[in-house]
Order: C-alpha cells, then sequence, then structure tokens
C-alpha cells in the first residue's frame, strides 16, 4: 500500500491527490471511505480509478468535463469549474471527497486555493500552501487566478 502523490487531507472530509494512482496507491484509498470523487481535470481518470469507484460504489463528480472551457485568456481554469467544484465541495452530504485532477497541482491546487480564501486565509500562507504541493509544476497564473477569485460567487 503507497500513499498517492500529492495526497493530503484540505479539511475534515475532504482529500486532494493527483488522479493518476497505481493500484498500491488506489488500495490506500479503502482507508478513507469515500463517498464521492470530484474530478477536475478534462482527462477521465484512470481505468484502475474508474473500476475502484464502479467496486466501491463511489460517486463521481466530473466537472472537469463539464465544465472545461477553451480560450479563458491568461486564467489557468474557468471561474465556473471553480464556482462549481467549491459548492461540491463544501457540500457535506459528498464527504468523505476526494479532489483529483490529472498532476494533482493545476487544477486541485487553484480550488484549494479558492477555499483557502473562501475561508479567510492570508495570501501569503495560500501562495504557500500552494507552492508546497506545486513543486516546480506552479504556475504564476493559478496564484493570480486565486488572488482575483471572487468569493462572492460561491
Amino acid at each position: 500500500v503507497q500513499i498517492p502523490e500529492a495526497f493530503a487531507l484540505v479539511e475534515e472530509g475532504v482529500y486532494r491527490c493527483s488522479g493518476v494512482l497505481s493500484s498500491e496507491q488506489i488500495k490506500y484509498l479503502d482507508t478513507l471511505s469515500l463517498k464521492t470523487v470530484l474530478i477536475l481535470s478534462v482527462e477521465g481518470p484512470s481505468r484502475a480509478l474508474s473500476q475502484y469507484m464502479k467496486t466501491k460504489g463511489i460517486r463521481r463528480i466530473h466537472l472537469g468535463m463539464t465544465r472545461w472551457q477553451a480560450n479563458l485568456g491568461w486564467k489557468p481554469v474557468s471561474e465556473e469549474l471553480i464556482k462549481d467544484a467549491l459548492e461540491c465541495l463544501l457540500d457535506k452530504r459528498n464527504h468523505p471527497l476526494l479532489v483529483v485532477c490529472s498532476s494533482g497541482v493545476r487544477e486541485t491546487g487553484t480550488l484549494i486555493g479558492c477555499l483557502r480564501k473562501l475561508q479567510h486565509w492570508n495570501f501569503n500562507s495560500i501562495v504557500y500552501e500552494y507552492r508546497s504541493f506545486a513543486g516546480g509544476k506552479g504556475k504564476y497564473t493559478q496564484e493570480l487566478f486565486i488572488e482575483l477569485f471572487d468569493t462572492d460567487l460561491v
């Protein structure tokens, strides 16, 4: 059993990790007793993760597919994706919930940053958390998106 890449407890009942999981990492998910997997990337989950969700009766919400938009200008993700994902994440009926995207950084990191902004975290703390997961994969435009995100949308 292995802990998934970019795995962390976000809040009670909310977890995050990369959506690319090995069979050993998927075994770790059993310890979470998941009810929902929230997929933020356009790409679908791996065959192994899809099979796991089906076998365990875990609800799959693939917002990346339904909320993806082309030509967003400088924005790394759409505000609609983040707004809908936050509403899903904040609904305790979906907990325990796992948030995934293909890298575990881009969409997931942006969503968690916007959640922290909604929780009134200091912006420096939000960026620190984002960068600690992003490593070398972080993007300034995602930090800017978090800073400019209108929490009144949620």
